[in-house]
């Protein structure tokens, strides 16, 4: 079985969408009903500079108050701009309000709301570590359970959270290293990595399998649906899914040479300035030397009967939960095309 989610993040900015097309996204893909999570993203600035960049927290909490019946997602956030204590109250929190509940999504964190802040992304992972031990041991402290860390970036000293839950938030990590996936397996609820085939998808899943834990898996995935001109949903496909693609690990079948200061990893470590060149020469590469079926397998695109089709072959790649980003002029036309023509064949 397949679930779908809703993930309003990189697609929004691009159609200079902001807060209020995020309300009536999460209005809509409630009445559609085949959606589970609405979960966004969490950023500083994005393409294009006249998009409206809210702030995540707050939107999720507009959320809560929006949704009666979906989960509530933040698809992801870091331990640098916030500390692991404010993650957790913040989480706690949200999970109170929401009505199905809420989904932390947390990541090592991206150079576009690091750098140019002035925030070191250094021990991005061995951060990332902590951070989450930190945020597991607050969400289950109280004034009678008090906790105590010590690590090399975070310590926790006899302390407790005044705001107690039930049931606790769930932990996704947006994971595709070695280390990541292995901090997935040990410590997170969900994974939602980007940038896959089902290929490499299979593979990556089976190592946090082997943790023998239970692990939703998801993916973040961007879609270009239409009914009308599938093709030229598919050229928009082709595009997101050439940058998409630039990574050694689905790539070494298919290419003599990787270039690897074009990989789809390193393009997360960069600041915005030069996002935007790096994704250029990435596209231009993969378009002149990489399979076509290839750019297309990181992608949803075309028709309704291609996107089935597709879906299928994640399904066998063991995904559980596919967190789509519609792209293409018709965003509201696309979740409806795709909620009376797709889900259906996925009960």
């Amino acid at each position: 079985m397949i679930k779908f989610s809703i993930h309003q993040a990189t697609n929004f900015s691009n159609l200079n969408f902001g807060r209020a097309e995020v309300i009536k996204s999460a209005r809509l893909s409630e009445e559609l009903g085949c959606f589970q999570v609405n979960s966004i993203m969490c950023h500083l600035n994005w393409y294009p500079k006249t998009a409206e960049i809210y702030s995540s927290w707050i939107m999720a909490s507009e959320l809560a108050h929006v949704l009666k019946k979906m989960q509530i997602g933040m698809m992801v956030t870091d331990p640098f701009r916030t500390h692991p204590a404010q993650i957790a109250l913040n989480s706690l929190h949200l999970q109170r309000i929401a009505s199905s509940g809420f989904n932390l999504g947390l990541g090592a964190g991206e150079g576009v709301n690091l750098i140019d802040f002035g925030i070191s992304p250094k021990f991005s992972v061995s951060r990332l570590e902590e951070a989450i031990q930190v945020i597991k041991l607050l969400f289950d402290s109280s004034p009678k359970n008090r906790v105590s860390f010590e690590g090399r970036f975070f310590n926790l000293n006899k302390v407790f959270l005044q705001f107690a839950v039930e049931r606790p938030p769930r932990i996704w990590l947006a994971a595709g290293s070695p280390r990541t996936l292995k901090l997935t397996a040990t410590h997170a609820d969900g994974w939602i990595p980007v940038g896959y085939i089902p290929k490499l998808y299979k593979e990556h899943a089976r190592i946090i399998d082997q943790a023998g834990r239970k692990v939703e898996k998801g993916m973040n995935t961007f879609i270009s649906i239409s009914k009308e001109d599938p093709e030229k949903a598919r050229q928009l496909g082709r595009l997101v899914g050439s940058v998409l693609c630039m990574r050694p690990e689905i790539l070494k079948d298919y290419v003599s040479e990787f270039p690897k200061k074009l990989d789809f990893i390193d393009h997360f470590k960069l600041p915005l300035r030069k996002q935007s060149s790096h994704a250029a020469k990435a596209m231009d590469f993969a378009q002149k030397y990489v399979p076509l079926e290839v750019i297309e397998q990181t992608v949803l695109s075309g028709s309704p009967e291609d996107i089935i089709g597709s879906i299928e072959k994640w399904q066998e790649a063991g995904c559980e939960n596919l967190f789509l980003q519609f792209v293409g002029d018709d965003y509201w036309g696309s979740m409806k095309l795709f909620a009376e023509e797709v889900a259906p064949h996925f009960p």
